[in-house]
């Protein structure tokens, strides 16, 4: 019986140890969250590269160079604002490094508590997440998904939890909202043009057609960010080419 006791009272005493062991364990840093996304991320690269899909793209490729990506993220910093939350966010500089799988962004600038004088200086971690083609203009488009703010002295803006609110408030809106969505300047065609043939024995109308194109496929590796662009005209758009080829 007291051998019983002293081995239950071990086991409990091992187990409270535990427990406090994982309560104290600290929240990853920012540069953690940036390393776990970028081996995420090498991951799939290797997978694909295991398939022989490492670039498998079915009708159009374009590459992007991180360094576009840079300057259009300079030509709009300096840039200050409120993105909710209580939170004015000044953002100086921008920088973008496309490796291992992922598009990372690094915001750096400086954040203060509405209505008050408290400062800090801040760094957002992100990445281009996703991309479509804009149907009007045929550009890329692509939105900033934020995953870390790191605040080194987060304690002088005399609020609760300052980092894990404005990481929650740049998330949901509030970055996009001070900086927009990302636009590359290249365009795909959303319409073909079939110039009207006239000869002698032949006269054939001219057609035009719009294209349905989207994004199929974003990976970034080797400072590039590599977007498979896949189109095909709509049921009554080959129907249409069909018969315009027809003798």
């Amino acid at each position: 019986m007291h051998r019983s006791r002293v081995t239950l009272l071990t086991g409990v005493g091992l187990l409270l140890a535990t427990l406090t062991c994982r309560a104290r364990t600290p929240d990853p840093t920012p540069e953690e969250l940036s390393l776990a996304r970028q081996v995420a991320g090498l991951r799939t690269l290797v997978g694909a590269a295991e398939q022989g899909k490492l670039v498998d793209f079915e009708q159009m490729l374009i590459v992007v160079d991180q360094r576009v990506v840079e300057r259009l993220l300079a030509s709009v910093v300096p840039v200050e604002g409120d993105v909710g939350g209580g939170f004015r966010v000044r953002l100086d500089s921008a920088r973008a490094e496309f490796r291992d799988g992922v598009a990372l962004l690094n915001l750096a600038g400086e954040v203060r508590l509405v209505g008050r004088g408290a400062s800090a200086t801040m760094s957002v971690y992100g990445g281009l997440d996703q991309a479509e083609l804009e149907p009007a203009s045929g550009m890329l488009r692509s939105s900033v998904k934020v995953f870390a703010v790191e605040i080194p002295r987060a304690d002088v803006l005399g609020a609760d939890e300052p980092v894990r609110k404005l990481t929650e408030v740049l998330a949901e809106g509030g970055l996009e909202t001070l900086i927009g969505p990302i636009r590359v300047p290249v365009r795909v065609a959303d319409r073909l043009s079939l110039p009207p043939v006239r000869s002698e024995r032949v006269r054939v109308a001219g057609l035009e057609l719009p294209v349905e194109a989207e994004v199929s496929s974003l990976k970034a590796f080797g400072g590039k960010l590599w977007i498979g662009v896949s189109g095909q005209l709509p049921s009554a758009g080959r129907r249409a080419c069909s018969k315009r080829a027809a003798p």
